[in-house]
């Protein structure tokens, strides 16, 4: 065969070779590509920054909100306390203010008195033209006007009394108090009875507190009882109304996981959880070990090197199952609708805490057909991933359910076999550990 029917017969056999396309080959040579500082930090350093600021938004904001719900509680108290002192203090003035009127109108009725028996004997008088008459009405007329002026008087200083009742009544001071003196009609049956049972302190233009103190008649002062702020309760862990969860979650590269979680609630209407879940992702298969380093992007004797013995033959029919535990925990939001209906959004990532490889694999050397079984331990990413979801839940009497569709973003890859997006669905249900 000549040399240019060779060449072009090579040619045609190298264009008929279509090797299949692995997105994820393209990523690992994407990542050994010298790109700008901007993208390297977008890609490894924007993720963590990203994460640290909203996790220290979220956190501030729930502490705020706490020291919000604290200080509205104190004021609540402080404001009921305060409406409590006004109403005590009105009840206080109003029996002083009864106390005062019933006086009033003992003298006012006394006076009143005196002038219907000045009116009367006046009357009876101006039909008698006795002179020693006419001389007992001027005198009880006189008397009744006098008597009239020392009334407005007393009037005055019974609100001076008043005034310094409040200053008495915050000293704490508790005194028995005298009758109230009010004037008698000089010469009259009235004045000796006064006096005998009414204690008329010394005349001056103003009382003090002292004075005030003991010049009130009957006014037996009833002292102002401010209630005390409520105590903080102590701290129970019931307050956090803890929950027990069992979850299970299914993804749309049919990655299933089942775990347990436990829940409490930092805030109204609040939540954070975390837990415990194992999952086991679908068995990959590779027809050989060019397949498998065309899809993953690495070596098969490389990642397993240690594991496999390079002289066992030709390597195929290679079946990869992996399973991962992992630490979720999440921040939820519920939102009240009807009945014991709720709308539910999560926020949080799950941590992987270990993962495990299963590798099946047949080796041909000659006629002969041998069958292999591995296990790895690889070396996984922490912190690789954020979760976000948005779902309902209803509360029953005794357990509450929750459904939730959900996105997890993986910023890192955990292991060569884990997908960069990942759609999924969460079902759990909740049992209370105390009662509510």
């Amino acid at each position: 065969m000549s040399s240019p029917d060779f060449d072009r017969q090579l040619k045609e056999r190298l264009e008929e070779i279509s090797p299949s396309y692995s997105p994820d080959v393209w990523t690992r040579i994407r990542g050994k590509m010298p790109v700008p500082f901007y993208l390297t930090f977008a890609q490894t350093t924007l993720p963590w920054l990203t994460a640290g600021v909203s996790t220290t938004a979220l956190v501030w904001m729930i502490f705020q909100f706490q020291d919000l719900k604290t200080e509205t509680k104190s004021l609540h108290n402080a404001l009921d306390t305060a409406t409590l002192t006004v109403r005590q203090s009105q009840q206080v003035l109003a029996g002083l203010q009864q106390k005062r009127q019933a006086d009033t109108v003992f003298l006012v009725s006394s006076a009143g008195r005196r002038v219907e028996t000045g009116n009367q004997t006046a009357a009876s008088g101006l039909h008698q033209t006795n002179p020693e008459y006419t001389r007992q009405i001027k005198a009880l007329v006189n008397a009744t006007n006098g008597l009239r002026n020392e009334n407005a008087a007393l009037r005055k200083r019974i609100d001076a009394v008043l005034q310094s009742t409040a200053s008495i009544q915050s000293n704490g001071s508790q005194t028995d108090a005298t009758r109230i003196p009010f004037p008698a009609v000089p010469g009259s049956d009235d004045a000796q009875l006064l006096a005998k049972d009414v204690k008329r302190p010394a005349p001056s233009d103003s009382l003090s507190p002292f004075e005030a103190k003991v010049a009130i008649d009957s006014a037996k002062k009833e002292p102002l009882t401010v209630r005390k702020l409520p105590e903080k309760p102590p701290f129970r862990f019931s307050d956090l109304r803890p929950r027990l969860g069992f979850e299970a979650i299914g993804t749309t590269y049919l990655t299933l996981g089942i775990g347990t979680s436990f829940e409490m609630e930092v805030a109204e209407n609040l939540g954070f959880s975390f837990g415990v879940i194992a999952t086991k992702g679908k068995q990959l298969y590779f027809e050989d070990t060019d397949d498998f380093n065309a899809a993953t992007g690495c070596a098969f004797d490389e990642e397993y090197k240690g594991l496999i013995d390079p002289e066992e033959g030709e390597i195929g029919e290679i079946h990869v199952s992996t399973s991962f535990i992992e630490l979720p925990v999440r921040f939820k939001y519920y939102y009240p609708l009807r009945g014991k209906w709720s709308m539910l959004g999560t926020f949080g990532t799950h941590f992987d805490i270990s993962a495990r490889e299963k590798i099946q694999y047949e080796t041909h050397q000659g006629h002969y057909e041998e069958y292999h079984t591995i296990t790895n331990m690889p070396k996984t990413t922490f912190f690789h991933n954020f979760t976000f979801g948005l779902g309902a839940e209803y509360k029953g009497e005794k357990a509450s359910f929750q459904i939730s569709p959900f996105y997890t973003y993986n910023f890192r890859q955990s292991s060569i076999f884990e997908n960069p997006d990942v759609f999924g669905l969460s079902m759990s249900i909740w049992l209370p550990l105390f009662k509510q």
